[in-house]
This record gives structure tokens, sequence and C-alpha cells, in this order.
């Protein structure tokens, strides 16, 4: 972590989350001195408690890509949008705003996703090793993800993001509502409303909270 060659330092990481517990893991591991502060009285106690469970590495798209433009009018309307927007008399939001409409170009959108892709994969190996190292217990499973789509435009957008990603080394499949149904049989009832489904092998889920506390222990 650090390259600097400096050891044997005190560092102090604030928060027990996740992000806090790992950092302060790797950073003992490296034979530093770490002091852990955390508000509550025990550790994984906010985000960590209760999240969404899942270790995606695949699902990287950008939220800035020419595809959304065409729905911002929408999403700003709508409360459950994933983006919300409060206009303020404020510089700096008019400017990354500015700066996400510069971001949803092509050729960024691809360079942003192989970013992404790339850091996926580094966090992908560094949980199986240190599942391995450690033996953590925390309800961890490798069963894959599968994603399904009920609107066809949604789905070939998918599609085109799936054929990118597979360029870069990313082992996903489309499968149609037939196949998504026999990969998972309680699907079956919505079959007939599927344009279709991606599904990813390498994805896989946990219990952030046991993670966080396994590995402080």
């Amino acid at each position: 972590m650090f390259k600097g060659g400096e050891r044997n330092m005190r560092v102090c990481v604030l928060g027990g989350g996740v992000v806090g517990v790992a950092s302060a893991y790797y950073l003992a591991r490296e034979g530093h001195t770490v002091t852990l502060l955390e508000a509550r009285d025990e550790l994984a106690q906010e985000t960590s408690l209760a999240n969404g469970a899942q270790l995606s590495y695949s699902y990287v798209a950008p939220l800035a890509d020419p595809a959304v433009l065409p729905k911002l009018p929408g999403w700003l309307l709508d409360r459950n949008s994933p983006l919300r927007f409060v206009p303020r008399l404020d510089w700096r939001q008019w400017t990354w705003c500015l700066e996400f409409l510069r971001a949803c170009r092509t050729g960024v959108a691809k360079k942003v996703t192989a970013q992404l892709l790339g850091l996926g994969q580094l966090s992908r190996d560094g949980v199986h090793e240190l599942v391995e190292r450690e033996a953590l217990h925390f309800n961890y499973q490798r069963n894959g993800k599968l994603v399904v789509y009920r609107d066809p435009v949604a789905f070939d957008g998918a599609r085109r993001q799936l054929e990118y990603q597979a360029s870069l080394g990313s082992r996903q499949q489309a499968l149609d509502a037939a196949a998504c149904v026999a990969l998972e049989p309680a699907l079956a009832s919505l079959q007939h409303k599927l344009a279709g489904g991606i599904h990813t092998p390498s994805e896989e889920a946990g219990d952030c909270h046991a993670f966080t506390v396994g590995l402080a222990a």
C-alpha cells in the first residue's frame, strides 16, 4: 500500500465499518501500528450492518452514460429515481452538472468502464485471498448473479454493455426469458413479462457485518 518504503508507522483509522476495518487490517499486515476509532459501541453498526450483501465485481457501468441523457428529465421528476437533483445557487453544483454531462460520452463511458472493471477484478482477487487466508465465516456464497429485465430497450442496452465488457475479459451471458426461469425457477410466474436477463457467474454475496466483525477479531 505504501510505496515510499516507510515502515512501522503509527496510523489512526476513523470508522469501524467494512472499509475502516479492512484498511486497518492491511495496514497492520504491513507492520504498522494501527489505532481504529469507532463512535458506536460495536463495529459495523452503520452502512455495514444491513446492506445489499452483494460482492459485485462486474456491474461497473458508470451512471454517466449516453443512454442516461434522454432519461434525465423523467428522473428529475421522480422521487424514486436513481438520481436526485435539488438546484441551488452554488457554482460547485453546476460545475459538477457540466462535468457529468461531459462524461456522458461514449468514449468516456467506455474508458471509465474499463477502469472500474479492472478495479472490480482486483477487489475480487483480494476477497478470495482474504477469505482463504483468514477462514472468515460470513455466509459467503459464490452463486453468481442474475439481473432480469422487463423492458426490451433496457435489455438491449445491457447486452451492448455485456459485449463491450466481454472484450475486456468479463464473463457474462445474455439469457432469454426461458433461460432465466431455467436458472432461477422462482421466476416462472413472471416469465411472460421478462425480456431477458444477464447472468454473471463471478458475482458473490456475503454478510457484510459478519465479515467486518470476523476480520477485526
